[in-house]
Parts: C-alpha cells; sequence; structure tokens
C-alpha cells in the first residue's frame, strides 16, 4: 500500500505482520514528515499508546495502550473475497497431512486444499462448504462476480479477516443465495443505521456467528429483519445488554448463544423469555448469580421459555440452592450445564450434583453427562420423587419438609406419586426433622415417617433424605 492513500480509509480494517487493527486516524504526526496511519490494535498489548502524542490527542483507543501509529505502506488492506477463494482453493499443493477441521456454530467444516479434498473440489463453481478464515477478506469485490464463479457455496467461514461495514457483509450474502451459514467471528463490523439488508439477501441463512464483532443487541434486532429463515444465532464476548423485547424477529431462532457478556441478567433474559422456538440457550460466563419467575410459585410451571430445552450456565456465581429451585419451573428442562460455579465446585460438588438431579425433576443430561450413570440417583428419583415433585409435594427455600402420603381406596394418590408400595400415610408439612421418633404425631394427625422398602437401596434412600431435609 502507498502513502498517497485517501481519508475515506479511517474505519477500515488492516493487517499488519499478521496482527489485526482497525484504522483511526489518517494524517500528518508533526514534527515527523508524511502520512501516517493511527491504527487501533485488537491486542491492546501490540500497541505503545492511547492515540495522543506529545500532548496531542489524533484519535482514541478504549485501551491505554491500545494504539499506534504506522506508516501506510506497512498496512495490508486485504483482498476480496473472490481473490482469497482462488489462492485458498486453486493453488493449494495437494498435502494431506495439512487437513484441517474448523467448527461453524455446531457443523464440522473441512478446509480444503488437501489430496483427496481437492480434486473433488476443484472446480470453484462446484464448491459448497469453504473456510476463508484468516484470509484478509475485506471487500466483496465486483458485483457478480462471485454469483458467477460459485453460486453453490452454502457454508461458509469468513471469521478473522478484515471486513468493517456489514455492507461489504450483505455484497458477499446476495451472491449467494444458497447460503445457509456463514461465521464472521472477530471481524470489528460496523452496522448500518439505515434500512436492513435488502429482502431476500439472507433468506437461506439458518446460522450466523457473530462472536466478538462489536455487534450490539439493538443492530441485532435491526439486521433481524433480513434473516428470516434463521436458526442458529452465536454472539458470544460483544459485551451485549439486552435491551428490548424482539419484536417479530428471531421467532424462529432455537438456539442462542449470549456467553460472555457480562452485562446480561436476570431481567434482560425475561426479554427474550417468549421466543416460541428456542430450544437451547448458552449463558456461559455471564455472571448471573440469581434467578426468579415471577409469574410461577413454589411448584408450578412459568410461562416463560415454553420451548426450552438445554441451557448452559457453566463459569457463573451461581452459589444458591433457590437458584436450582428456580430452574425446575422450566417446562421443558432436560439438559443443564453449571460446571464450574460456586455451588458446583468443591469437596461437595459430587453430592450437589445429586441435589440437582433430584431437584430439577425432568432432568435427562447434567454437565454432559446422561443422569441415569450419575451414582443411581437417577432410579431414586424415578421410584420416589421425580412424579411425586409436581403433583404432591413442594420443596424450597432450604425448609424442613416431611411427606408422607395416604392411599385412598384403589391407592390412586400412590400411583400418582410414582410411590413404591407401602407407602401409606398423610399428606402433611410440619417439623419433622431427621432423628425425630417414628410414630410421634404431626400438627395432631396420628403417622409415621414412610418406611421405604428394601429393593431401594440404602445409600439412594440417604441421598433422598438429603434432598428433603438439607439446604
Amino acid at each position: 500500500m502507498n502513502d498517497t492513500l485517501t481519508p475515506d480509509v479511517v474505519g477500515r480494517r488492516v493487517s499488519v505482520n499478521g496482527e489485526c487493527a482497525t484504522v483511526r486516524f489518517h494524517g500528518t504526526v508533526p514534527p515527523v514528515a508524511g502520512l501516517w496511519l493511527g491504527v487501533e490494535w485488537d491486542n491492546p498489548e501490540r500497541g505503545k499508546h492511547d492515540g495522543s502524542h506529545e500532548g496531542t490527542v489524533y484519535f482514541k483507543c478504549s485501551h491505554p495502550t491500545g494504539g499506534s501509529f504506522i506508516r501506510p505502506h506497512k498496512a495490508n488492506f486485504g483482498v476480496d473475497f473472490l481473490t482469497a477463494l482462488r489462492d485458498r482453493y486453486e493453488d493449494e499443493p495437494e498435502d494431506d497431512a495439512k487437513k484441517q477441521i474448523v467448527t461453524i456454530g455446531n457443523i464440522p467444516v473441512e478446509t480444503i486444499g488437501f489430496g483427496s479434498v481437492i480434486k473433488k473440489q476443484s472446480q470453484l463453481s462446484e464448491l459448497r462448504d469453504i473456510s476463508l478464515r484468516s484470509c484478509a477478506v475485506s471487500c466483496a469485490g465486483d458485483k457478480g462476480d462471485i454469483a458467477s464463479t460459485c453460486p453453490n457455496i452454502r457454508v461458509v467461514n469468513l471469521s478473522q479477516n478484515l471486513l468493517s461495514a456489514w455492507e461489504e457483509v450483505t455484497g458477499i450474502a446476495e451472491q449467494l443465495r444458497h447460503l445457509e451459514v456463514l461465521d464472521l467471528s472477530e471481524n470489528k463490523l460496523q452496522f448500518p443505521p439505515g434500512s436492513p439488508a435488502p429482502v431476500g439477501t439472507f433468506s437461506a441463512l439458518k446460522v450466523l456467528v457473530l462472536n466478538r464483532t462489536g455487534i450490539t443487541w439493538a443492530e441485532v434486532l435491526h439486521c433481524a429483519q433480513g434473516w428470516p429463515a434463521l436458526e442458529e444465532l452465536y454472539l458470544k464476548s460483544n459485551n451485549i445488554s439486552i435491551s428490548e423485547r424482539p419484536a417479530d424477529v428471531l421467532q424462529l431462532v432455537r438456539l442462542l448463544d449470549l456467553s460472555s457478556n457480562q452485562s446480561i441478567d436476570e431481567n434482560q433474559l425475561f426479554l427474550i423469555a417468549y421466543l416460541p422456538r428456542l430450544e437451547r440457550l448458552i449463558l456461559g460466563d455471564v455472571g448471573i448469580s440469581s434467578l426468579h419467575f415471577p409469574d410461577a410459585g413454589v411448584g408450578c410451571k412459568t410461562a416463560m421459555f415454553p420451548s426450552l430445552q438445554s441451557l448452559v450456565l457453566d463459569d457463573n456465581r451461581i452459589s444458591q440452592w433457590s437458584f436450582i429451585n428456580e430452574l425446575d419451573k422450566l417446562q421443558s428442562l432436560h439438559s443443564l450445564s453449571c460446571l464450574r460455579n460456586p455451588l458446583t465446585v468443591g469437596s461437595e460438588a459430587k453430592t450437589h450434583l445429586q441435589f440437582i438431579i433430584a431437584k430439577i425433576g425432568q432432568l435427562r443430561t447434567l454437565n454432559r453427562c446422561e443422569v441415569g450413570a450419575t451414582a443411581g440417583v437417577f432410579e431414586a428419583r424415578k421410584q420416589v420423587t421425580e412424579n411425586a415433585k409436581d403433583t404432591v409435594f413442594e420443596y424450597c427455600g432450604g425448609r424442613q419438609t416431611w411427606l408422607s402420603f395416604r392411599d385412598p381406596p384403589g391407592g390412586a394418590a400412590r400411583g400418582r406419586a410414582g410411590l413404591p408400595e407401602g407407602v401409606r400415610e398423610g399428606v402433611e408439612r410440619g417439623g419433622w426433622a431427621p432423628g425425630s421418633r417414628p410414630g410421634q404425631a404431626q400438627r395432631g394427625v396420628p403417622g409415621r415417617p414412610p418406611q421405604i422398602p428394601s429393593p431401594l437401596p440404602h445409600g439412594l434412600w440417604i441421598t433422598i433424605h438429603r434432598f428433603l431435609f438439607l439446604k
């Protein structure tokens, strides 16, 4: 790149010796002669200052050491989409040893240029899945060239490139009519304040990855008007705050990844609680510590997140059982991951995981493991607590609760509760605590603690005993 750049380079993305940055300034920096570019590095440790020199502020950085001045000829402003595609897919030598698998969302994509793969996809017009990660793509190129050269592409990885504006993305996408999966991670994009992409640009798009792009929630909702078929949306590490409810957008989204957005709290989550198709929500490392569904009391189900089956809460600040109790109010929750939370680490971690299984009656998977393989607790819950939990008893707030069950004629109560034979007492909520004398009256009602029949292993009874009586 020569030193005769125009001022419109400000805002563009550049690469310098493999490090990416955004141009924040173009001009002279006295007393040194010549033109300079002031850049803000993606990696602030690469810089030297905050955009000022000898007391004069030339540009601003978000980090005090994120800026540098460089000569224009040292900056690589990137290449267009087709140039990168040809460099990657036409000129690669055959070498099976270089085979790589890149995951876009949940879809593994084999990068091309290796042995039999290059033979299969030697013709650009036949390409369907491509990865141009870190290929310095900065623009779409001449209009129509992509559509005429590689019209069958369905999966594109454009992560860690030099795209600086959403308009360049739409310029690429509008020529790929079959595009279903698009990864734009680590492109610092500017999103348009005006109209969204032309109708039909992203008509087939099902998976969109926007991790570390700097997008805001308002920009998500604005652009989402052009994503009518979107099913998976990844928004990791964007410092997002959910500011408003999605209205007539994102209605088909089944998976939403909001991990590593530290500004999100429980009140913001309620704004997305009525997405009708949302089945999997990823909230790892958002800093959440509390949760309460105001529309549902103890033992009731919330109307929020009606389709949510899988919830990821790894690396948060969950330390109270009240949080876990609230999760049992979710209608469809079957899978939970809560690794590396205060409640699930330490010497009591294994016992606490058993409590979580007992408290959330419908769990099938906990921390990516089948519940049935977790210390036998699943069988105990099936026999004693799974159905009874919703139909007969409540447990919340660490309150000591003793419940026994009376059989009306025909044993209907026992059947509804899923209880084993031999449990035949009245339903009571009272002060019975571990160590009370069997047969002791409960609030004036004669009775005795239910006797767990011999087929239930003693160790599992201990687990249930703790579930009922311990915080």
